[in-house]
């Protein structure tokens, strides 16, 4: 036996320095910084001899442990923003300490991160003890640090004449001119000065969805959301793993030695991080399938390449019932040749947080409820693959416009996450552990107020409860459910994420609603009064055999559902009527079943 130290890193206060800026190069960046600080920065500042195979990938080579191999240093993993690392004394962990805080400070400056130190322990001891160790290190000082933390005592904001940094509110540095003249402070100089090595970062690690590289990332938001006449929103989209800190306490309680524990802590954050890219390459490949995305043939020899994305045609809409109206298309940004010789068309998504249990994305606001799913389900597979057991997740996405500030933005969408946890939560913790659920909310100008405020201020009317009574209901179908881990579960349920794409199809692309806009918004009106005024809308609105509504499945009969348009008290309609000009078909779904967990 011999005696170690324990340290743990964490960073701290990440969101508000990746989204604290509207720029989304500075946002790129600044993810770029956080994943060297909990990773190759850390591999970096180890002393020798270490157990490190590849400091960039942060590679562990699991055959050299302290003692056995006489190391320094044993990374135990890093992930997720934070690391655990074994010290053979107190002198080589507070050294350690020392360079990666200088490191931070100088190169990623804004940018919080906490280290902890154990007490020497002996180990490897004959009873499991590093658990124990690990637990009370992140409950205990680790926990306090980062509730009292303070990047600066009290920051010095200026002396004399200053300028002011637009993006932080401190004071001014530096003057930079790409992309646009402005002066800066230290923080968002590193951000933008980084962006390039972050963005090249971005196209190795996603490379496998575009082996012949015909595409690019962006750095501009408007890229993402609108060339001409499209939409200009975007959607910021926060996935979060469901009661992954459980999985991370079971791997000592599961453990049969310290060393098995370490084993199973590597093979644990291993796999979220690959579960995490693949669901985004997953994400990718099905943006550029070539039932999604096309080139455009050229009419002249002059006219430049155009890649435009094309809606799925729902299957669920037969022939018969189908008109051909025109389907939503987005076309992707590309830069013109005189400003870019070889212009490239830019993916209109940008990975922002991944690498662990949180995702988090920018794209068009048209596709922020598909590739949320899309990446959410690939995410589930992807973890019972490689861990036997598959982790669930919780999603929101805030669609915005596209300017609107994006640390509100980013907020939004993890107040939806929370809200469909919440729901999830609400069946049981059985269910937040073999189910995944979505929430989304669109805002075309601000939030006045919290999430709960809006929906109860905008989204609560009176529906008829028997004779001349009335009691409140809810317009919104949303939290949906997106998978669940037993199949039969879904018939006890119509809130799911498959009802509500059957009817955004229904309602685009079958005959009796395609392109009839003044008919639904005499529905989502009527939706507000309560069924009587739906029964009206009928009368006046659907004849012969269009008079019924598109159905969906689950909870009742299709002969109980048939002819309602609330469900208890929840509105079937209205969430479908408002999210249409904002949701882009990708998956081609039919109405037959719901989805079950992959």
């Amino acid at each position: 036996m011999a005696e170690v130290v324990l340290t743990i890193v964490d960073t701290a206060g990440i969101q508000d320095y990746i989204f604290g800026s509207n720029r989304l190069r500075e946002n790129i960046g600044a993810s770029y910084l956080v994943k060297q600080a909990a990773g190759a920065w850390v591999c970096d500042m180890l002393p020798v001899p270490n157990n490190i195979l590849d400091k960039k990938k942060c590679a562990i080579d699991a055959g050299k442990q302290i003692v056995t191999s006489d190391l320094a240093a044993e990374l135990v993993y890093a992930g997720g923003g934070n690391a655990v690392i074994l010290f053979r004394s107190p002198d080589e962990a507070r050294t350690f300490a020392r360079d990666l805080s200088r490191k931070v400070l100088i190169e990623a400056p804004g940018l919080e991160i906490v280290i902890v130190h154990s007490a020497p322990f002996e180990w490897p001891s004959a009873a499991k003890i590093l658990p124990d160790q690990v637990k009370k290190l992140y409950d205990g000082r680790l926990a306090q640090k980062k509730r009292t933390r303070q990047a600066t005592l009290t920051p010095l904001l200026g002396l004399g004449v200053t300028a002011e940094c637009a993006a932080t509110g401190l004071v001014a540095s530096h003057f930079i001119e790409d992309p646009t003249p402005r002066f800066v402070s230290d923080e968002i100089r590193a951000k933008s000065k980084i962006s390039g090595t972050a963005k090249n970062k971005l196209k190795a690690d996603f490379a496998s969805a575009d082996p012949q590289g015909q595409f690019d990332f962006s750095d501009e938001l408007d890229h993402l959301s609108r060339t001409g006449g499209e939409e200009s929103y975007i959607a910021v989209v926060h996935i979060d793993g469901n009661d992954v800190g459980a999985l991370f306490v079971n791997c000592g309680k599961d453990a049969t030695n310290d060393r098995d524990y370490i084993n199973r802590l590597r093979l644990l954050s291993d796999s979220l991080k690959q579960a995490s890219d693949r669901a985004i390459i997953e994400m990718l490949k099905q943006l550029a399938s070539p039932s999604h995305l096309m080139k455009r043939e050229k009419k002249t020899e002059g006219d430049e390449d155009v890649w435009e994305l094309k809606e799925a045609l729902p299957k669920f809409v037969t022939e018969d019932r189908r008109v051909e109206t025109q389907r939503k298309q987005i076309v992707l940004y590309a830069d013109d040749k005189e400003k870019n010789p070889n212009p490239k068309p830019y993916w209109p998504v940008i990975p922002l947080v991944y690498g662990g249990d949180d995702l988090t994305f920018v794209c068009n606001g048209q596709l922020g409820l598909s590739l949320a799913t899309i990446c959410m389900k690939e995410f589930t597979a992807q973890t019972r693959k490689l861990l036997g057991n598959p982790v669930y997740t919780g999603a929101g996405v805030g669609i915005v416009k596209v300017h609107y500030p994006f640390r509100r933005a980013y907020d939004l969408s993890a107040s939806l996450a929370t809200s469909a946890k919440k729901m999830l939560r609400a069946k049981g913790m059985e269910e937040v552990r073999q189910a995944s659920a979505l929430d989304w909310h669109i805002s075309s100008t601000g939030l006045s107020g919290d999430l709960g405020a809006i929906r109860s201020r905008e989204y609560t009317v009176l529906i008829p409860d028997g004779a001349h009574k009335k009691k409140s209901g809810s317009l919104l179908m949303r939290p949906l459910w997106l998978s669940h881990e037993k199949e039969n579960r879904w018939r006890e349920e119509w809130r799911t994420w498959r009802n509500f794409n059957h009817l955004v199809g229904e309602f685009n692309f079958a005959r009796q609603w395609a392109g009839r806009r003044n008919k639904l918004k005499a529905l989502r009106e009527a939706l507000r009064v309560g069924e009587p005024a739906v029964e009206e809308f009928r009368k006046t609105y659907l004849r012969g055999g269009e008079s019924e509504l598109p159905q969906p499945e689950g909870a009742q009969s299709n002969q109980d559902l048939r002819n309602k348009s609330w469900v208890d008290d929840r509105c079937i309609y209205f969430d479908v009527i408002e999210a249409m000009d904002h949701h882009f078909l990708l998956e081609e779904s039919s109405n037959a079943g719901n989805d079950s967990a992959k």
